[in-house]
């Protein structure tokens, strides 16, 4: 299903890379282990923070038990939205209102795929920063738009941190010179 598929596979193996220390070494075992470290830190996810469904139809699709239980989808939380408020939500609902026109701009994207940076807002008020993909696909002989919106904003935070500390390395190194 598409929470062990997706989320527990994909996903987080995607998190662990960006997340790991540099390893001792590019032996895979090495890699692996800085994985390991991350993904040990990762508390486990409750059913009640995340929303799963499937897609209409599903039971109907030839192979598919018509009693099938298994999820075609799946959102962590992440807005903080109960489940009934997150699913009314759409992509215009949640954007942070300084993002407007780029968001604008994403979901009219008329190729098969794109990327695009944004802010949205938590049901908190708290800006977040998400990165998302888009792909233009065919469901049940209709076009249809799968995102995936990734939170980037602790990633964007340290890397921010990076660029100032290394500036004012940069300016130490200049001074210790003079």
């Amino acid at each position: 299903g598409v929470i062990r598929d997706v989320i527990q596979n994909h996903l987080l193996q995607i998190v662990s890379y960006l997340a790991m220390e540099a390893p001792s070494s590019t032996y895979p075992e090495a890699v692996r282990d800085e994985q390991a470290k991350v993904l040990r830190t990762i508390r486990p996810i409750s059913p009640d923070n995340m929303v799963r469904g499937q897609f209409r139809g599903y039971r109907d699709e030839p192979g598919v038990n018509t009693d099938s239980y298994m999820a075609t989808y799946a959102a962590l939380r992440l807005y903080e939205y109960s489940r009934e408020e997150f699913l009314a939500k759409t992509a215009l609902d949640i954007r942070h209102p300084e993002g407007d026109a780029k968001l604008r701009e994403f979901l009219g994207h008329e190729g098969d795929v794109h990327y695009g940076v944004f802010r949205h807002v938590k049901k908190t008020g708290e800006p977040i920063d998400i990165q998302g993909v888009g792909h233009l696909v065919s469901w049940r002989g209709r076009p249809s738009r799968l995102v995936q919106i990734n939170d980037i904003t602790e990633r964007l935070r340290t890397q921010q941190t990076l660029e100032r500390l290394n500036r004012e390395l940069e300016l130490s190194h200049e001074r210790l010179r003079a």
